[in-house]
């Protein structure tokens, strides 16, 4: 019984050890398969920037600098074929297609943590580019710079590895480029915490101390 318990915490140790590690962004065909919410961002006014309209989806956009993030349609900036469609999020650039000299920075914040984040859409880096923060109750948990040698077209990319609350886009310098977003899937996390190493702990020095009490009574 003692053996069993103590593989036990081992086992959930190195569980929690693993789900504590850093969020990682990985670009290509992978997104959220069974996803909580979905916002295509296919309503709202195009041209302003985006504040509190999505709000019924769980999301909140805050204009940190420059211009934000605002709304955009196919049929105005012809990127058919990009990986957006209809209405789509678009950064570093002023309504409706012009070249932003603005230094651009963004917070999506999530009405419930988040534990995995996907979209479609492209990027034109250039440069310094941008880089997008994934924070927990304002604790940065993941960092990642797109600049001229990792721009993307027309691919989903995947935030996981780590639970948050918020993304924030920012630009790394004027005109550097410009993001456009789409297609947001995202999966909940567990209300459910995973239990810390030390409960975990005491609670396996409880049991083997409980085992070892049924066995001496056994005994006597």
């Amino acid at each position: 019984m003692f053996r069993k318990t103590c593989q036990l915490v081992a086992a959930c140790l190195t569980l929690t050890t693993m789900n504590a590690s850093a969020g990682t962004i990985t670009i290509g065909s992978t997104a959220v398969a069974a996803p909580d919410r979905i916002e295509n961002f296919d309503v709202g006014a195009l041209g302003n920037n985006v504040s509190d309209q999505f709000a019924s989806s769980g999301l909140t956009f805050v204009t940190l600098s420059g211009t934000g993030i605002a709304l955009t349609s196919n049929a105005q900036c012809g990127n058919f074929g990009r990986g957006v469609e209809n209405q789509y999020l678009y950064m570093g650039l002023n309504y409706p297609c012009v070249g932003s000299t603005a230094l651009d920075a963004v917070s999506i914040q999530f009405a419930q943590d988040v534990s995995e984040l996907s979209w479609t859409g492209f990027n034109r880096a250039i440069n310094l580019g941008f880089n997008i923060q994934a924070l927990l109750d304002g604790v940065i948990v993941s960092s990642t710079n797109f600049n001229g040698l990792n721009q993307f077209e027309n691919q989903t990319v995947l935030l996981t590895g780590s639970v948050f609350d918020e993304l924030r886009f920012s630009e790394n310098g004027t005109f550097q480029g410009f993001f456009a977003l789409d297609n947001f899937r995202w999966t909940t996390a567990n209300a459910s915490p995973v239990p810390e190493p030390t409960s975990l702990l005491l609670f396996g020095t409880g049991a083997a101390a409980l085992a070892a009490k049924v066995r001496r009574r056994k005994a006597s």
